[in-house]
């Protein structure tokens, strides 16, 4: 099914979003109003509050190149930004700002000592100061730091080393003369710093000479005391090294072989014990002369038993003899493999014997040349030591020099290259500057409210928005009576007829008119279709679905159809309410206790049919009986058009059973009030059931606050085609 959204051209549609928007606006202005005047007046309150200041600015560049007395050996830190952070941190700091307060008397003045009240501030300063020594603090130091350091500011120029100090005042010349107060403050403290440093350093050196010295010379004493005590001389060291280390690479290649030599008699020794089976076929057994006679002895009896055995039988002489006798040789043959099984153990434990005798000889002239290295490795650490002493007394000594020669010269590493001048202009916000701030930023968060408001707690307001949010068509308006006039104008408040009662009253007013409309639309149109039923139902109660299933019903009637509008919210029964109270209704009918006759009423105002429920009546699941498919489709043969007044699509099963045994399905939402959400929910249900929607009225319209919202899409124009209805 198409949509109003899918006949809207690419160049029409930014212009929709325009009069959305505008419209959500329109529609909540009284809150965009009240945003805009609070921030407005609290901006207007600030400025009027907020007194001008003045902002003064020196700058000072740091060249740390310039003075090397304290300087270590390192790459240059002038060009590294994190030094050039690390002054403007020095710079704010409460060092800094106590040595301005105190040159300058700050404490004293009342724009920077903001702890107690001007008049007040003499009378009460003699206990502020006695309750600070109580107390190991000064409340009126700390008070003067803190709004000083608010007002103070530093920071590089782009990638230089220049800093820039800025101080902000009421007083543009009190501005100036702090700014350069806290430059000379910044110059000085870093000259302190460094003299102080010096000083410390120097003491340091001094503490620290002494006792390398004295290290450096038990140091050396020790080496030559080790020396003459050992009796060590580098030549016959060597010497005798060499000979030993010789003698254990000899013993080294002696023992690998012995371990080669070892290891094959162990092998064949683990052959010989693991040997299960035939004993003359492994290695040794194989290579013995005798073993092998043997074998061929064996082969040969073991033939002459085979041809005997097979000429004359098992149990002939001949095949007895040869068999004692291949047992005789086999006998031979595994006493000559017990002995060289021997033979081999022998030679593997010969084989462990000489290893373990080399190894002994081995460790012992191992021992032997640790002995000899022990007296050189110590003499070698103890001479290495007294060297790394000596450099080390060396290296502080040169620095002492150095720092004892430069003592008395320390340079700032900073200097002030420009100092500041006397602002002519205040640096804070004009007010006229800060009223339009307010304004602005009142138009930003109304403007958000607004959206927000309308995203959370907005409901819907022309059909376009029904298109749109919910992809079915808005099939026209059912307006709230009171807010168009009648066509003849001469009822007076409270003679006014009901909605229900008007098609009848008035056929020819504009409310008739837009039932009219409604009634030409697809859902209702009988003009190709008859003998069809729409259901009526909404999301929630209250959305004025009965009233205008009543109204449809009548305008319909009063049109020449045959029209029957049925009661089917079981619940509420608003319908049956208004029509009348039968003693028999819709469920009867269903059950079987009554007949068509019986239940079906008429209208006389109109002459319009309907079915209601009769009051005290519970059943649920109603609808869902064979019963009532039949009644259906009888009823539907009978008029053109039935129209289903249901229950709340979220409300009650009885609905959504409904729903399914119907032709058509139109929701009512009613205008400025249902909750998108809900809309959306009953939509999905719809869908999950899998049954499509015909179309949505919007109810209980006020067209003359819809046309001030400038949501009256068609409508907008109502009170200029009005004159055309009688």
């Amino acid at each position: 099914m198409s949509t109003m959204a899918d006949h809207i051209g690419d160049g029409e549609r930014p212009r929709a979003n325009v009069v959305g928007a505008i419209s959500m606006l329109r529609r909540r202005i009284a809150l965009f109003l009240v945003a805009v005047l609070v921030f407005e007046g609290l901006a207007i309150g600030a400025a009027m509050i907020k007194q001008p200041k003045f902002t003064a600015s020196a700058r000072v560049v740091f060249d740390p190149r310039g003075n090397a007395v304290l300087k270590a050996p390192a790459n240059d830190p002038s060009l590294d930004s994190m030094a050039v952070d690390t002054q403007v941190e020095v710079l704010k700091s409460r060092a800094t700002i106590e040595r301005v307060i105190k040159q300058n008397g700050l404490t004293k003045d009342p724009e920077f000592n903001k702890q107690l009240p001007p008049g007040l501030l003499a009378s009460l300063t003699g206990g502020v100061q006695r309750q600070a020594t109580s107390k190991g603090q000064d409340p009126l130091m700390d008070a003067t730091v803190q709004n000083l350091s608010e007002r103070l500011s530093g920071n590089s120029l782009g990638l230089s080393s220049v800093i820039q100090i800025s101080f902000r005042s009421k007083s543009p010349l009190k501005s100036a003369q702090l700014a350069n107060a806290f430059a000379e403050a910044y110059i000085a403290t870093q000259l302190s710093v460094k003299t102080q440093a010096a000083a410390r350093m120097l003491a340091e050196l001094e503490s620290r000479l002494a006792e390398l010295r004295a290290n450096a010379e038990r140091s050396d004493t020790a080496w030559r005391e080790y020396q003459v005590a050992s009796g060590l001389v580098t030549t016959q060291s060597a010497a005798g090294a060499t000979a030993l280390q010789q003698e254990i690479q000899s013993l080294t290649m002696q023992l690998a072989e012995a371990r080669a030599g070892q290891a094959i008699a162990q092998a064949q020794q683990g052959v010989v014990a693991g040997l299960t089976g035939a004993r003359d076929t492994f290695g040794e057994a194989q290579e013995s002369p005798v073993l092998q006679a043997l074998k061929r002895q064996r082969n040969e009896v073991s033939a002459k038993l085979a041809e005997a055995n097979v000429r004359y039988g098992p149990r002939h002489p001949e095949v007895l003899a040869q068999t004692q006798a291949l047992r005789d040789i086999e006998a031979q043959i595994n006493d000559e493999t017990d002995r060289v099984r021997r033979t081999v153990t022998s030679q593997s434990r010969a084989a462990q014997s000489r290893t373990a005798a080399i190894e002994g000889q081995l460790a012992a002239a191992n021992a032997r040349l640790q002995r000899a290295n022990i007296a050189s490795v110590g003499e070698s650490q103890l001479k290495n030591r007294a060297e790394a002493d000596m450099a080390i007394y060396q290296t502080f000594l040169e620095r002492y020099k150095q720092v004892s020669a430069e003592a008395g010269m320390e340079r700032p590493d900073a200097r002030i290259i420009s100092y500041a001048a006397v602002p002519t202009k205040p640096s804070s916000l004009p007010r006229s500057l800060i009223a339009a701030l307010g304004l602005l930023v009142g138009c930003a968060a109304g403007l958000v409210l607004v959206v927000l408001v309308e995203a959370l707690f907005g409901g819907v307001y022309n059909t376009a928005q029904v298109t749109s949010a919910f992809g079915v068509p808005c099939l026209g308006y059912v307006p709230e009576l009171e807010s168009i006039p009648m066509a003849s104008g001469g009822f007076k408040r409270g003679q006014r007829p009901s909605p229900t009662e008007a098609p009848l009253a008035e056929p020819l007013s504009p409310f008739s008119e837009m039932l009219r409309n409604l009634l030409a639309a697809e859902p209702f149109n009988l003009g190709q279709h008859r003998n069809f039923t729409v259901m009526l139902s909404s999301s929630v109660a209250g959305e004025g679905k009965s009233t205008c299933s009543i109204a449809l019903a009548r305008s319909l009637t009063l049109q020449g159809a045959r029209v029957l509008l049925i009661d089917a919210d079981l619940i509420r029964h608003a319908a049956t309410r208004h029509l009348g109270a039968p003693q028999a209704g819709l469920v009867e009918l269903i059950d079987g206790t009554a007949s068509l006759s019986q239940v079906l009423q008429k209208d006389p105002l109109s002459g319009l049919y309907w079915i209601g429920v009769s009051k005290h009546v519970a059943a649920p699941g109603a609808f869902a009986k064979p019963a009532f498919r039949d009644i259906l489709a009888d009823l539907r043969a009978r008029f053109d058009i039935i129209i289903l007044d249901a229950a709340p699509i979220l409300a009650t099963a009885d609905a959504r059973r409904l729903a399914q045994e119907v032709d058509r399905v139109v929701m009512a939402i009613r205008w400025s009030k249902t909750p998108r959400s809900a809309i959306r929910a009953a939509f999905k249900v719809f869908r999950a059931m899998g049954i499509p929607v015909a179309g949505a009225i919007l109810t209980r319209v006020d067209m003359q606050k819809q046309a001030r919202m400038g949501d009256a899409d068609r409508f907008d124009d109502y009170y200029q085609y009005q004159a055309y209805s009688v």
